[in-house]
């Protein structure tokens, strides 16, 4: 029992670490687009860059993670595969942010409408908050279990935002936007959020198989 205790320890500390570079990817891309909407956007390539670098650095961890959690097998049995399909869940999460972050400082997005921006920057600032009960949810995996489901919850509740926001985007795009090659640059940039979001959802069930080992 000593053992699992502190193997799981050692987990939960890297998931820390790996919950706060999420996080920095998440304001990374928050910055982006609010440089987009605010300004000209000159210095974009430049704050992609932060985003794409940090993206690597949560690759590292994941893989550092995923050894930790295979070298722990003994100790933490059944509890192995729901690590690890915490980890491998967090890095797509990151994926679709930087795949987001890639596209709006790359495409030809200053050609979007101010409203149509508008709607991205909704999106984006409701993933950001997402992202920030997630990275609660894993701070008080270590420390207070009964504060997990509060935050899991704020996650649920924010993705269910997300998507309400998604729905009523949509319908506007498609009754004001009158160019095809804008609206499916849209979509593309939209879908690649709302995934995140998806997927920041079950990243907090996952969490909550946890608190119940």
């Amino acid at each position: 029992m000593y053992r699992e205790q502190e193997a799981r320890r050692q987990i939960v500390s890297d998931l820390q670490d790996l919950a706060s570079k999420t996080l920095d990817v998440a304001t990374g891309l928050l910055r982006i687009v609010e440089t987009m909407y605010e300004s000209d956007g000159a210095d974009l390539k430049s704050l992609y860059e932060d985003v794409r670098r940090l993206d690597s650095e949560v690759y590292s961890i994941q893989k550092t993670l995923i050894n930790e959690v295979m070298r722990y097998k003994p100790f933490i049995g059944d509890q192995t595969y729901i690590f690890y399909n915490l980890i491998v869940l967090i890095g797509d999460v990151v994926d679709e942010m930087d795949g987001a972050a890639f596209r709006l400082s790359h495409l030809d997005v200053s050609s979007l409408a101010k409203w149509e921006l508008e709607w991205i920057r909704k999106v984006v600032n409701a993933l950001h908050r997402e992202v920030e009960a997630f990275r609660e949810a894993i701070y008080f995996l270590a420390y207070n279990i009964s504060s997990v489901y509060p935050a899991v919850e704020r996650i649920i509740e924010i993705e269910e935002e997300i998507d309400l926001l998604h729905r009523k985007a949509l319908v506007e795009v498609f009754n004001r936007e009158r160019s095809s090659s804008k609206m499916l640059m849209w979509m593309e940039i939209i879908k690649m959020l709302e995934s995140a979001a998806d997927g920041m959802k079950k990243v907090g069930d996952v969490i909550l198989s946890l608190c119940i080992l």
